[in-house]
């Protein structure tokens, strides 16, 4: 056991190496190329991009030692219909845990909006390309490695733990990024497929960026419990909307299926 732990240590330290060497060439690259973006946002592109090769390290890692060899019996192919059940569960996730502890919480560590890049390389960056590697990173890479050393359950809290450990912005923040993390990693667990979980990522950083939005325009949206509780209201309510109209889109499908089967 000692052994297994110290090997994934060691594995994570090496992906950290590989991230961070990601990071310096892509910003030298600028530097002889006199980037034309400001410093800010070239920084923040550089930092997600330098995510890449650990994502596609760890992944490769990931499907060379069979760390999830044993969902290959229930693994599913990407099915449209089960995307709005994937956005539903995260929604449902961020308003129990997110709206929870800002009303527990938000009088003692009150959130305030951040100053933030917000041009369409940041929400490309955000979108796109964080969830791609994240998800590779920490629900293909650090999850696959721990699941094979203890149990399932146990591995995916601390996956969740590490995954809310660096996106630490705020305790409430933490504390989302957290159930996010378990909620992802049972995704993947359940479908043996990582795209739903890219997706509900994708969604959840598009809601994220929504909101960030309305905070520069003066809606109190993470900066009081009372706003961050309307805002994950409106989230969850958009999910039930298009997990009830999936629903409904999928039984009049059936229906037709049959009666032209009975014709």
């Amino acid at each position: 056991m000692f052994k297994k732990i110290l090997k994934i240590l060691g594995l994570l330290i090496l992906a950290v190496v590989i991230t961070c060497a990601g990071m310096i060439a892509i910003e030298k690259i600028g530097m002889l190329i006199d980037q034309p973006l400001p410093q800010e946002q070239f920084d923040g592109l550089a930092g997600t991009l330098g995510l890449v090769p650990t994502a596609a390290f760890l992944g490769i890692l990931a499907h060379k030692k069979g760390w999830f060899s044993d969902l290959k019996d229930h693994k599913t192919k990407l099915d449209l219909r089960a995307i709005p059940l994937s956005l539903f569960a995260i929604s449902a996730g961020t308003i129990l845990t997110g709206t929870a502890a800002a009303l527990l919480f938000g009088r003692l560590f009150p959130v305030t909006p951040g100053v933030a890049d917000h041009s369409i390389i940041s929400l490309i960056s955000a979108v796109i390309i964080a969830p791609l590697t994240e998800e590779f990173i920490f629900r293909v890479g650090i999850h696959g490695m721990l699941r094979k050393t203890f149990p399932i359950k146990v591995a995916i809290v601390i996956q969740a733990a590490i995954f809310a450990a660096i996106h630490f912005y705020s305790l409430q923040g933490t504390l989302e990024a957290f159930a996010v993390g378990i909620i992802l990693a049972i995704f993947f667990e359940k479908t043996g497929n990582i795209f739903y979980s890219i997706i509900a990522h994708m969604a959840l950083n598009t809601f994220s960026n929504i909101s960030n939005a309305l905070v520069r325009r003066g809606v109190p949206f993470y900066t009081e419990p009372n706003g961050y509780l309307i805002y994950h209201v409106a989230v969850i309510a958009v999910a039930v909307v298009i997990v009830v109209v999936t629903a409904v889109v999928i039984r009049k499908g059936k229906v037709k299926s049959v009666q032209s089967s009975c014709s």
